[in-house]
């Protein structure tokens, strides 16, 4: 049905990059540099605006880069073919309504690619004035960042576990670690229930997006846990990954890491209770109710948002 609507006219060379991009799947990005940004400031009393800025603006290139070689690789490998596309998952299907694009979209991949690097690298410079003194962290940090773009849609699908890991390893600890490493010069133990929670909520909402698209990943070579563990595995796992917030919270607030207010940041994440309800239940045909999908994404989205606000209201 997209499809259909994308070949109603031709599409820009820019419009297809636009599409491939995946706009809307980019506001992750800034709801969780918003939160390792309120928590700088909340525990360290630490703000720096230019920093903030390159770190946002690598950390939305090097999304979008992921997003482009995604959907690079999956027209080049057939899949785009093969899937049934909702809002969260299946591709945009700008590559299939005009395949002549495909080399733009790659172009465009490396060149997001490239602007991360090269802000990571200013940043790096920045931080090394400030602290005077090489900062290897940044630096390690940032080389892992970059083989994560290049590996993701490749090798790390075809593991199980790396696939399930690495959106939160990225979105969760490398963001939270890599901005602390140029803002404060330092890993702080403070920052960890962070970089946990964006781990969390971060793997769970890849791992359901995956879901409607099993068959079709299937038979391009995927390995995700869908495909190899089953379904029954894969909504326990959803389940357990979703409740382990709940241990975060209560740990974070008796120990006076969260205010109790932060509790309010349970109220978007109840909504993962109704998508694990929805994949339990309709398995794959999860694609034909895609209102599931969203209450995953709203609770991504919702629950980093509400503790930012929290933790900017009590600094």
């Amino acid at each position: 049905m997209q499809d259909q609507k994308l070949n109603e006219g031709q599409l820009t060379k820019a419009k297809v990059i636009i599409l491939a991009s995946r706009l809307p799947f980019l506001i992750l990005v800034p709801v969780c540099i918003l939160l390792v940004i309120t928590s700088i400031q909340f525990y360290f009393d630490v703000f720096k605006p230019f920093f903030t800025f390159l770190i946002l603006f690598g950390a939305l290139s090097a999304h979008a880069s992921v997003n482009l070689f995604n959907e690079y690789l999956d027209f080049k490998s057939g899949l785009d073919f093969k899937t049934m596309r909702t809002p969260f998952s299946g591709g945009s299907g700008a590559i299939p309504a005009q395949p002549s694009s495909s080399k733009y979209v790659l172009a465009a991949a490396v060149a997001t690619l490239t602007m991360t690097i090269f802000s990571g690298l200013y940043l790096l410079k920045l931080s090394m004035h400030a602290f005077e003194g090489f900062n290897t962290s940044l630096l390690l940090i940032g080389l892992l960042g970059v083989m994560l773009v290049l590996l993701y849609t490749g090798p790390m699908n075809r593991n199980p576990w790396l696939c399930f890991i690495s959106p939160g390893l990225g979105f969760g600890f490398m963001m939270t670690y890599g901005a602390s490493s140029a803002i404060l010069g330092r890993l702080p133990v403070e920052l960890l229930p962070v970089a946990l929670l964006l781990f969390f909520m971060v793997n769970n909402l890849l791992l359901l997006n995956q879901l409607p698209d099993v068959d079709a990943d299937s038979s391009i070579g995927r390995k995700h846990i869908w495909i190899t563990k089953g379904h029954i595995f894969g909504t326990r796992l959803y389940l357990f990954t979703t409740l382990l917030v709940l241990p975060l919270f209560s740990i974070c607030i008796l120990r006076n890491i969260w205010p109790v207010i932060s509790l309010l940041s349970l109220l978007p994440w109840c909504l993962t209770l109704f998508a694990w309800y929805g994949a339990k239940k309709l398995g794959s045909g999860i694609v034909n109710q895609p209102k599931f999908l969203a209450m995953n994404v709203i609770a991504t989205l919702g629950v980093p948002l509400v503790l930012s606000i929290v933790l900017f209201v009590s600094a």
